[in-house]
C-alpha cells in the first residue's frame, strides 16, 4: 500500500497460483511399438515377449517385460499419490496467503521460503525408498551397445536412498 496511512509500505500476498505438474516418463524402446535399438535385432519389448513365450516369467530363463513395466507404473503412481498427500499436510498456499511484511522485498523472501520449504517437504514425502513399498525385481534382456548381441539383467523397481537424492 502507498498512502501514507498506518499500513503504508506493508505488502501482502494478494493471490496464488501455485501447482504441482507431474509426468511419468517411460524409456520408449522399452514401450509396447516402441523403437528398435538397432536396425537388425527386434525391439527390446519384442525380444523379451518372444523370451517370455518360450521359457516363462522367471528369473533364471524367462522375462517379464508386461510385468516390469506395470510395476514401473505403479511405482511412480505412488510417488504421486504420496507427494498429494504432503502437500495435504504443508499446502503452501495455506501458509503464503496469511503473510503481510514491510516492504516487497521482505515479502517475497519470506514467500519465496515457505514454498522452497514446502517442496522440500514433498520431496522428500515422495522419494526413494517409498515407505512400505516391496522392492521388485524382473527379468529382461537388453542389446549391448558394442556388438548388439543380448544379455540378461535382473531389472529392479524401487529405488534406494542412495541413488534418490532428489531433495538435496
Amino acid at each position: 500500500m502507498s498512502d501514507d496511512g498506518p499500513f503504508d509500505t506493508y505488502w501482502y500476498v494478494d493471490s496464488e497460483s501455485l501447482e504441482v505438474a507431474r509426468q511419468i516418463g517411460i524409456n520408449k524402446y522399452l514401450l509396447p511399438g516402441g523403437p528398435r535399438p538397432f536396425t537388425d535385432i527386434p525391439s527390446i519389448y519384442d525380444r523379451n515377449k518372444a523370451i517370455e513365450a518360450a521359457n516363462g516369467t522367471g528369473m533364471k530363463k524367462g522375462a517379464n517385460i508386461d510385468g516390469y513395466l506395470a510395476a514401473v507404473r505403479a511405482h511412480e503412481r505412488l510417488h504421486s499419490k504420496k507427494m498429494k498427500e504432503a502437500i495435504g499436510r504443508r499446502d503452501p498456499a495455506r501458509k503464503i496467503e496469511p503473510m503481510i511484511e514491510r516492504g516487497r522485498d521482505a515479502l517475497k523472501h519470506k514467500v519465496d521460503a515457505e514454498i522452497k520449504q514446502s517442496e522440500l517437504a514433498i520431496c522428500n514425502a515422495a522419494k526413494d525408498p517409498i515407505a512400505g513399498e516391496r522392492t521388485k525385481r524382473f527379468p529382461l534382456e537388453y542389446p549391448q551397445r558394442s556388438n548388439q548381441d543380448w544379455y540378461r539383467v535382473a531389472v529392479t523397481v524401487g529405488g534406494s536412498a542412495e541413488t534418490q537424492k532428489i531433495c538435496e
